[in-house]
């Protein structure tokens, strides 16, 4: 049983250990891996040399203007979530040093890592289980090195964590929606995928608790506080390009290069290097622009139609071809290396001091090895959840383990969401924290199946050792006892 509270004599620490429901010694780990976490953060953004460049730079040129009290033109082409952000440290601050980018950034990096933490001690009972995925959350190298980057990974990582964590608490729902609502939509302005998020949580919802009205509410309160927080957007799009659209318009700029008969590789490619019909330049043409020379950013905004007609033509009539691509897309998000990690992070370091330094080298490795192996771990889960979600709508008093539900679901999620955008490994950055989870589960999993093995063995031995079921798929699907009646 729980201690009670004592009130105003309880202090932070014995408050916190209550709200996770943990030990000391559990709050112990958990402590040492934040101050773990923190300083090696604070030990990247410190020692390892990078400058702005291509998105990077663009959006820390915007948060100036923020920060100045502008609304910067062509800030919604990607997303103005990240500059704004950035632009209230630098109004904060007094500065706009890209240290004062790097501190924001282990700060919600660190807060992350707390959310984290929740979010594992909520998904499973198995204290330990929890400690090790926050662990490997708290050491990731891409968690560490993007504290240096200035780019949306680090603020949209923390509206996810924000948003999983208030679906798993404890509060009154009345309250948690509406808040998840408007982190959903600061995530939404940051990256403009997740406005289909609400969705996908109705979804964990109703298959975790089988409760339609609920995940209708969940629905219903997330999507309209979403839409909320995106209004100011969608009337500062309309007064600068005198066009309605709802959040960023760089979809089909997205869509058009990533999903052409030129596109072999699934990556990103120029403008240039895509060879378009006569039709289609003409259509351009009187547009005033003659192809490839494609106005970006604010000139852009005119053209959206016929670049997002243009993609989805050949979508359809190559849907092969557009399978093949979506295919190399995740491989190139998950499988092909953290090149990202070195590329953005630490673009000052030249080859040489690489290649002198025992602890950049292992660092990079590191980095390229947690990727894949969370990467397959969370495969591996997204299979096994959507094979379990499949027998949950079959069957329907059964009831998905959150252990299951959450890293499966919001991993398919992220895979489909690159599947058929676009994909590279700056991308996997938000959905690694679940992918850590899920490579515990499995560990897990795999341990239970090892003690179910020789208690077999046991009672086929012994004759009658009890058969245990995983507590990993039993935990968090808690199903009321109904006691035979009494004759």
């Amino acid at each position: 049983m729980r201690e009670r509270m004592p009130g105003s004599t309880l202090s932070l620490r014995a408050w916190l250990r209550a709200w996770l429901d943990v030990s000391r010694g559990q709050m112990a780990a958990l402590a040492l891996i934040g101050l773990v976490g923190l300083g090696l953060r604070i030990a990247w953004i410190t020692l390892i040399p990078n400058v702005p460049f291509s998105d990077f730079a663009s959006d820390s040129a915007f948060a100036r203007q923020f920060a100045s009290g502008v609304f910067p033109q062509g800030v919604t082409f990607q997303g103005a979530g990240y500059p704004l952000a950035l632009g209230l440290a630098y109004r904060l601050a007094g500065s706009s040093d890209m240290l004062v980018g790097k501190i924001e950034n282990v700060i919600l990096s660190m807060a992350t890592l707390a959310l984290c933490a929740y979010i594992f001690l909520r998904l499973t009972r198995r204290r330990w289980l929890a400690i090790t995925a926050t662990a490997i959350v708290a050491l990731l190298p891409a968690y560490i090195a993007y504290t240096s980057a200035l780019g949306t990974e680090i603020v949209f990582t923390f509206c996810l964590a924000g948003a999983v964590a208030l679906q798993l608490a404890r509060w009154d729902w009345r309250l948690r929606y509406p808040l998840m609502g408007l982190v959903i939509g600061y995530g939404a302005i940051t990256k403009p995928y997740f406005l289909v998020y609400p969705i996908v949580a109705a979804l964990i919802c109703w298959l975790t608790e089988k409760n339609a009205r609920q995940a209708a509410w969940l629905l219903a309160i997330t999507m309209l506080c979403t839409l909320a927080v995106i209004a100011p957007i969608t009337w500062e799009n309309y007064l600068q390009l005198h066009r309605f659209i709802l959040n960023t318009y760089n979809g089909s700029f997205v869509l058009f290069i990533n999903s052409n008969s030129d596109n072999t590789t699934g990556a990103w490619m120029p403008f240039s290097a895509i060879h378009i019909t006569a039709q289609f330049r003409q259509q351009l043409l009187q547009k005033g622009v003659v192809y490839p020379n494609v106005p970006v950013n604010q000139g852009y905004a005119p053209l959206d139609p016929l670049f997002m007609a243009q993609a989805q033509h050949w979508i359809i009539t190559h849907p092969a071809q557009y399978a093949h691509l979506g295919l190399l897309r995740l491989r190139n998000t998950y499988f092909n290396g953290a090149w990202d990690v070195r590329g953005y992070t630490a673009d000052q370091l030249t080859d040489q001091q690489v290649a002198s330094s025992l602890i950049l080298r292992t660092f990079f490795r590191l980095a390229n090895l947690s990727l894949t192996t969370l990467s397959v771990a969370g495969c591996i889960v997204v299979a096994l959840g959507l094979a379990r979600a499949a027998w949950t709508l079959v069957h329907r008093a059964e009831r998905m383990p959150r252990a299951l539900a959450y890293p499966a679901l919001l991993g398919a999620y992220a895979l489909a969401t690159f599947f058929l955008t676009e994909g590279q490994p700056r991308y996997s950055y938000p959905i690694l924290m679940l992918f850590a989870f899920a490579c515990v589960y499995l560990l897990g999993l795999l341990g239970d199946g090892w003690r179910l093995l020789a208690d077999a063995r046991a009672g086929g031995s012994g004759g009658g050792a009890p058969q245990r079921r995983s507590a990993l798929e039993v935990e968090t699907v808690k199903r009321p006892r109904v006691q035979a009646p009494r004759r």
